[in-house]
């Protein structure tokens, strides 16, 4: 199991696992090329037997990161991969105090996921996501 950082190389299959991981909101080959090149993304994956199995991205802003992906592929879901791609986020950058992030309401293992590893829930937008479904905003210290 290699634990790194993204890179080019890795988009086709970085865009097959948004594929699988959500359907009809994935993010494509030139979205995903574009944040692992931008300032300020945090990009990390997890990769088996020369597969890449997880994915975390998330923004850097000052001492916050604000946690926009995880995919773990179906596949390899309940093997501790969300969880483990998840920390190497948190841990991207030693000046990282806090970590943000949203979740469809109805996203119920990505909510278990998050609050077993110590987000909080702080807010909520109804009706966020197009069809009515609300946001949880959730917040972790990391130090």
């Amino acid at each position: 199991m290699i634990h790194r950082v993204a890179t080019l190389l890795d988009l086709p299959e970085l865009a097959e696992l948004e594929r699988r991981c959500f359907p009809g909101d994935a993010w494509n080959e030139a979205s995903l090329g574009a944040e692992v090149q931008r300032p300020g993304t945090l990009f990390r994956v997890i990769e088996v037997e020369g597969r890449v199995l997880a994915s975390a991205l998330g923004w850097w802003i000052l001492d916050e990161v604000e946690v926009m992906r995880v995919a773990v592929h179906p596949d390899a879901q309940r093997r501790g991969l969300g969880r483990r791609v998840l920390s190497d986020l948190e841990h991207a950058r030693p000046d990282l105090a806090y970590a943000l992030l949203e979740v469809r309401e109805d996203n119920i293992a990505a909510i278990q996921l998050y609050e077993s590893t110590g987000y909080m829930q702080d807010g909520l937008r109804p009706r966020y996501y197009s069809d009515g479904c609300d946001a949880r905003l959730y917040r972790k210290k990391l130090r």
